[in-house]
């Protein structure tokens, strides 16, 4: 069923200001007292938390020890407690209702507004403003967005046997695996009473996404939160339990990391933190899952798109190919007869012949090699156009390789990493020549090759991420660098509305909620192998809605495992990007039919309803397909009238028939069901499809089944 949207955002009447926000049917509350703005706890039923009017069900000020809904330092004091607070400021703009919190601590010199948005989505979105009021430099440390009490749980002993062990009464999901070429690696794994954190981007790598999953296992609820932020985070818990204690208690924090302190604020200035997105409710993965799709649609990467420019099916070559005008123009061709969309020059363009694989240290030299494009690359944009296809190109703008002229000129550009080194490629985006020069070489490279598409690139190391600033005082400069880049791309999206913005960040290095409002799609990976391919479409259409999640067929060496239906029907599930099949020998036209064949099915079935589709993960988990169990993904219509069903074999598998329930379709209604090995048809009814489900015979290792289920009229 589908229920009408509901936000509202309402003072209750009580002895001290509370806040309650609800949307959907999720509640959070929040109160002032005693100096000190805390969290009142959540409901998932849709009640505020005062519907018992003279007992509400909030929590109290000292029902946890770190009560505050936020937290953060200055000058080393916690500026979240003997604050005072200044009233709440409720709006309306267009359908989002608006609170802000206003606080003030004139002990710490600073204002803090606490900002909540709610959009008729399931999800809240969360950010602080800090404003130094005083006359000095404001060193801020230990920034928590949001903090607080979750969830309190009374009468264990009565309420089923995961109370009997504190470690079964919640599972934290997240990407356990940090390093390059294993993004999406999403697992379970117990709470364990005390605390328990994970990080990413400043003490791990910067390739585990920014999102946490918090799953009750006794009373049902479900927690899902994205910091949209491409820097250092840290999510923490404190369980508070025991086999012993009938009372379980759970607080958290969303945090920044980085080198302390993390900003130095100069006197009237004002720090805007990066946006929280988080939900609660009643369900399961999935659930939460197209809960934050729906909402990051809405309301975050909503920013208009060019034509065809999310779901553009797209082609090109890069460094591990010849790419003379020869060369290019004959992959052209064979991109433009598979169906391709779009054909992007990759790395290596600035390179001579013979010399592709030098384009690491030719970074900041961003003109045409002449040698290997001797009538410039206007030659191959034009050849593109008159095949139809769109014409883009890569650039790496913030690293500078060791010939990069411009390296000579400003040695300053280099960060300042914090031994007091320069950086080896890293520019500091807190120099506002630097970043000048960065934009400015952007626009430029954009407008002399008039491209449609600009994929952006930044195969940095986690380390130069977070580097000092050149200031007197030390300061992690990567909070300032972070928001130079959005703000740079913001200008840049707004300079150029009708070219299509791809964000390639060293694959899945830099692909969240902060960074792809100025984005059009992005790739999540540079690893196309399976299984590991398979594991990282599922995991990162968890956290992006599949029509930003690049996937590639062929390409990379993933030739060297699997059918070739594996990796085309893996990247079904995303934003399609082709790969060359043939160089200078002929094409095959078994494997050319079969392309043809996938890529019809893509456009005619799949990409009209991807940008609103649900997704389901039926093997979620990375380990159970590494262990030996297939994995299975779904894309749905929103109203169920049509379904994909992908299910894919692990390695060491000998073959076996499976069955597979539909959790998108509807109950109602009668279905036409395709298996695409095969080409088989059957009819069957809403009811068998969502109570029996469809049988799928899987016959090797890393093969592959695509099934397709659309509603037809009886």
């Amino acid at each position: 069923m589908k229920y009408p949207e509901f936000s509202e955002i309402f003072l209750p009447e009580w002895k001290f200001p509370v806040i309650s926000y609800r949307t959907g049917m999720t509640v959070y509350e929040e109160a002032f007292e005693n100096g000190i703005f805390y969290s009142c706890g959540w409901n998932t039923a849709g009640y505020p938390l005062n519907v018992l009017q003279n007992t509400p069900t909030r929590f109290t000020l000292h029902q946890f020890t770190k009560p505050s809904a936020f937290r953060f330092c200055v000058n080393g004091t916690a500026a979240y407690e003997g604050m005072s607070y200044l009233g709440t400021e409720i709006l309306t703009e267009g359908n989002t209702q608006v609170a802000r919190v206003k606080l003030t601590n004139l002990g710490c010199d600073v204002n803090i507004t606490v900002e909540t948005r709610l959009d008729g989505t399931q999800v809240l979105a969360r950010r602080l403003v800090v404003e130094n009021i005083g006359a000095a430099e404001a060193a801020i440390s230990d920034i928590a967005i949001m903090s607080g009490g979750v969830e309190v749980i009374s009468g264990l002993q009565e309420k089923g046997k995961a109370a009997h062990c504190s470690e079964k009464l919640y599972s934290v999901g997240y990407m356990q695996l940090d390093t390059t070429l294993h993004e999406g690696d999403f697992g379970w794994r117990p709470l364990p009473m005390d605390e328990f954190s994970f990080a990413g981007r400043y003490d791990r790598e910067r390739y585990r996404y920014p999102m946490v999953m918090l799953r009750n296992n006794l009373m049902g609820s479900f927690l899902y939160a994205q910091l949209a932020w491409s820097g250092g985070y840290r999510f923490c818990f404190d369980l508070d339990a025991h086999p012993l204690k009938d009372v379980s208690k759970l607080a958290w924090s969303a945090e920044l990391e980085g080198h302390l302190p993390q900003l130095l604020l100069a006197p009237g200035e004002v720090f805007e933190s990066p946006w929280l997105h988080v939900c609660m409710l009643q369900g399961d993965l999935d659930d939460a899952v197209n809960a934050m799709h729906d909402h990051s649609r809405r309301s975050i990467l909503n920013n208009p798109l060019a034509e065809g420019g999310s779901c553009a099916i797209g082609a090109g070559m890069g460094p591990e190919h010849d790419m003379s005008v020869e060369i290019s123009k004959r992959y052209i061709d064979q991109m433009g007869d598979m169906g391709a969309e779009v054909f992007i020059i990759d790395a290596g363009w600035n390179c001579p012949p013979g010399l592709v694989s030098e384009w690491f240290v030719r970074n900041g030299d961003w003109e045409p090699n002449a040698k290997r494009y001797p009538n410039g690359l206007a030659e191959l944009r034009e050849y593109c156009h008159a095949r139809g296809m769109k014409f883009g190109m890569w650039m790496e703008p913030e690293r500078l390789g060791e010939w990069a002229p411009i390296r000579k000129e400003h040695p300053e550009w280099m960060a300042m990493l914090a031994d007091g080194t320069r950086s080896a490629h890293m520019i500091d985006m807190t120099n506002p020549e630097a970043a000048a020069w960065i934009e400015n070489e952007i626009a430029r490279f954009i407008e002399r090759e008039k491209l449609d598409l600009f994929r952006l690139d930044e195969a940095v190391q986690n380390g130069e991420l977070h580097y000092l600033s050149n200031k007197p005082r030390r300061e992690d400069a990567n909070i300032r660098h972070t928001k130079a880049v959005y703000a740079m791309f913001t200008r840049l999206r707004q300079r150029f509305p009708g070219v299509i913005f791809e964000n390639c960040a060293s694959g899945g290095g830099r692909c969240d909620l902060g960074m792809m409002p100025n984005f059009h799609h992005t790739w999540v990976s540079d690893n196309q192998f399976a299984p590991r391919s398979v594991i990282i479409t599922e995991g990162m259409t968890m956290v992006l809605p599949p029509e930003r999640v690049d996937r590639l067929v062929s390409g990379m060496g993933c030739h060297t495992a699997a059918e070739f239906s594996l990796h085309m029907r893996n990247a079904m599930f995303g934003h399609i990007s082709m790969n060359v099949v043939a160089s200078t020998s002929s094409a095959n036209p078994q494997q050319m039919t079969f392309i043809h064949h996938s890529l019809q099915i893509y456009k005619e079935f799949i990409r009209p309803m991807l940008s609103t589709a649900h997704i389901y993960h039926h093997t979620p988990e990375a380990g159970t397909y590494l262990n030996g169990t297939p994995a299975v993904l779904e894309l749905a219509s929103p109203v169920g009238d049509k379904v994909v069903l992908g299910a894919f074999a692990p390695t060491d598998f000998t073959g076996d028939t499976l069955h597979i329930v539909p959790k998108g379709v509807a109950m109602s209604g009668s279905y036409r069901v395709t298996w695409d090995n095969s080409g088989a048809t059957a009819v069957m009814t809403g009811t068998e499809l969502g109570s029996c489900g469809v049988t799928v015979r899987l016959k090797t290792a890393l093969s592959s089944e695509l099934v397709l289920i659309e509603k037809v009229e009886i």
